[in-house]
């Protein structure tokens, strides 16, 4: 195999003198029980989940790792804003980590400015609102609808948590009008008790926002619970299209849309103005024939985000299994050695090269290399492969969806930047 190194040492450390976002994963207990999450008993690509805390030593070990590299001359002028996430299991378990860490971070005085972020469940949402809205967190609340729709968000008991959730909310609402409008969002998981349409409208309606939607995540999956899985997946682009208000659902999702990102693709393509990635990107091979970047959705490690488990594993985010370790931080010390950190990567994207550069859809891939298979023979494959593609028939669909929505073409050309 015609091995490639696509990014070097020096990719790595200018993504952490550049980091956008640093996750903890501060907890893995949780006090929801929830039917699809990625590490109950339907995956297997996570460590096992023993109800640990991340201790305060080792979020500090790693802050002042970055700080020092932040600190030093090392490559240019670092990017001025950092989000510090906080992740779980439900983070709100382990609040005095958080409390102690953004204490810590405040102390250190730096000329970076530090924001923070969290996902939770809401369960003990009313404990900690008054905190949360102090100090300005990003808060993104998982609600999957209303109390029926939620039917798979339930206790250890397999009770529902709906009816104490959305109190929580509403309170929040309540108490932080201006931290709710400006600062919290919400998620939903699409499945079988509930569709994009409903979805939107109940959130709306109770809360005046609409949330970001996603289907179950079936990276990782156990092949013996795949029947119990699919029982509960539910189609994204289906679910759109069977929705009673399609029109301006394709309006206001946009991108999000997968005709309107379908066509978007096509255009920003032709345009010339664009890159595949950031493996494009730092190549500079703008003229090169792009079948010969295996896996154009990956992103470069750190360019995006460093997650820590709360194991130490450091990771280059939380959607990706958790055997992919890059480093470790332990109370004392990190152990990240850049070299191997690149090789590693490399390598992932070696194990696709042949595959991708045969690939007849290449053009409209966005595949993440950590999203691909491994064979019973373990090899890494992609099941998005193509040996033919009929572009044409593409272009002709892509072109009476655009006659249909004709303002699609302004709007994709002045908002989208990469695809």
């Amino acid at each position: 195999m015609d091995c490639k190194n696509w990014v070097s040492d020096k990719h790595i450390l200018q993504n952490l003198v550049n980091l956008g976002n640093l996750c903890f994963e501060v907890t893995d207990a949780c006090n929801l029980a929830c039917h699809y999450c990625v590490y109950r008993d339907l995956y297997l690509d996570h460590d096992e989940r023993t109800g640990k805390y991340m201790s305060f030593e080792m979020g500090k070990t790693i802050m002042n790792y970055l700080a020092s590299i932040w600190s030093s001359k090392l490559s240019g002028k670092p990017k001025d804003i950092t989000t510090v996430s906080f992740y779980g299991g439900e983070p709100l378990l382990n609040m005095t980590f958080i409390t102690n860490m953004i204490n810590y971070i405040t102390s250190l005085n730096s000329k970076r400015e530090f924001r923070y972020g969290m996902t939770t469940n809401a369960i003990l949402l009313d404990r900690y609102a008054d905190y949360l809205a102090d100090k300005n967190v990003q808060l993104t609340i998982s609600l999957d609808g209303d109390e029926m729709a939620s039917g798979h968000r339930v206790n250890h008991n397999e009770n529902s948590s709906f009816e104490i959730v959305f109190r929580n909310i509403k309170n929040l609402k309540e108490r932080h009008p201006a931290y709710f409008d400006k600062s919290v969002q919400f998620n939903s998981v699409l499945h079988n008790l509930n569709d994009v349409h409903s979805i939107r409208v109940f959130i709306f309606k109770e809360f005046g926002k609409y949330p970001s939607i996603s289907a179950i995540n079936p990276r990782g999956l156990d092949p013996k619970k795949e029947n119990e899985f699919m029982n509960m997946y539910k189609e994204y682009s289906k679910s759109i299209y069977e929705a009673p208000d399609i029109d301006k659902l394709r309006r206001d999702l946009f991108y999000y849309d997968p005709l309107t990102r379908r066509l978007a693709q096509e255009i920003i393509k032709l345009s010339g103005n664009h890159y595949e990635g950031y493996l494009d990107f730092i190549s500079n091979n703008k003229n090169t024939n792009r079948n010969y970047f295996p896996c154009p959705g990956t992103c470069i490690p750190f360019s995006r985000k460093l997650f820590i488990t709360v194991n130490g594993k450091i990771l280059q985010c939380e959607r990706i299994g958790q055997e992919n370790q890059l480093g470790t931080v332990t109370k004392t010390d990190v152990k990240l050695d850049y070299s191997y950190v690149a090789q590693f990567f490399n390598n992932k994207l070696n194990e696709l090269y042949g595959q991708c550069s045969k690939c007849a859809a290449i053009d409209f891939c966005n595949t993440c290399v950590y999203n691909t298979s491994i064979s019973e023979f373990g090899n890494r494959y992609c099941k998005n492969f193509k040996e033919k593609f009929d572009y044409s028939e593409l272009k002709k669909e892509n072109r009476i969806y655009l006659s249909k929505h004709p303002e699609l073409y302004n709007k994709i050309a002045e908002t989208l930047i990469l695809i």
